[in-house]
């Protein structure tokens, strides 16, 4: 359900962030040379464009138990949120302020929509086919840019290439509800056998 959930963060953002309307700007791979390469070349109508990079970073386990003992899990899905210029520097155009720009209108949107319900991310459209029921109508809960941030930003942008550089990123994290997992999915993926 990690993949839905990639689907319906693009959707949400393509429907509601100026300026990342198609979906080749907005992707899920490591930020790494190869991202920078694929953000060089992209074009959007014919025209050089922006990009945002969701890195799926970590995944942790969310439990809560209520008054009488039950347990609640979930994940909790921590994406690393970094917006590309493809411009060049030059005296008149300065990428890492349409960089910023984009950073904040994105934070603006995701702090708008605390609890992503993917039908309503969809509406009037139906979801995607092979979004399982109970994941279609989820509230999914994001926290974003919590107070601590993310603290091996280091390490991570340590690992992203030969000539990486730091950029600030916007430190995401979604509350996945664990739902029962078929043993054929739509999409062809199959479970191993149980040992």
């Amino acid at each position: 359900m990690i993949d839905q959930l990639d689907i319906v963060l693009r959707k949400l953002i393509t429907s509601t962030v100026p300026g990342f309307s198609a979906d080749e700007q907005v992707r899920f791979q490591p930020p790494d040379n190869h991202w920078r390469a694929y953000v060089k070349t992209l074009t959007v109508g014919g025209q050089p464009a922006n990009a945002l990079n969701l890195y799926l970073v970590d995944i942790r386990e969310h439990r809560i138990r209520d008054l009488i003992g039950v347990v609640s899990q979930s994940l909790d899905c921590h994406y690393l949120i970094s917006a590309w210029s493809s411009a060049h520097e030059t005296t008149a155009t300065e990428p890492t302020l349409q960089e910023h720009a984009a950073l904040y209108t994105v934070t603006a949107e995701l702090t708008r929509n605390p609890v992503i319900v993917p039908t309503a991310i969809y509406a009037p459209a139906p979801v995607p086919a092979g979004f399982p029921a109970g994941f279609a109508e989820a509230e999914i809960r994001m926290s974003v840019a919590p107070s601590d941030g993310f603290s091996k930003l280091a390490e991570f942008w340590g690992t992203m290439g030969e000539r990486h550089r730091w950029k600030p990123v916007i430190y995401v994290i979604i509350t996945l509800p664990i739902l029962p997992v078929s043993w054929n999915r739509p999409d062809g993926w199959r479970l191993p056998p149980a040992i």
